[in-house]
């Protein structure tokens, strides 16, 4: 799984607003449970950040409506 994915998976899971155990067994994950934490880093920052910010920090990657 790579960073541009990552990003997407992230930005469903706060679009969609799941938990961290919904994220791990969602589709977007199928495959790549193992990468999990990486996606919720990203999560995380968008928390912490805002999702402006995160939407202007990763304005280059496909990002789910959030």
């Amino acid at each position: 799984m790579n960073t541009t994915e990552q990003i997407w998976a992230a930005s469903v899971a706060i679009g969609k607003r799941m938990d961290y155990e919904t994220l791990k067994y969602s589709d977007y994950m199928y495959g790549n449970e193992d990468k999990t934490e990486d996606v919720w880093e990203y999560v995380d920052e968008c928390e912490k950040i805002g999702r402006d910010a995160f939407k202007e920090k990763y304005k280059t990657y496909k990002i789910y409506a959030i």
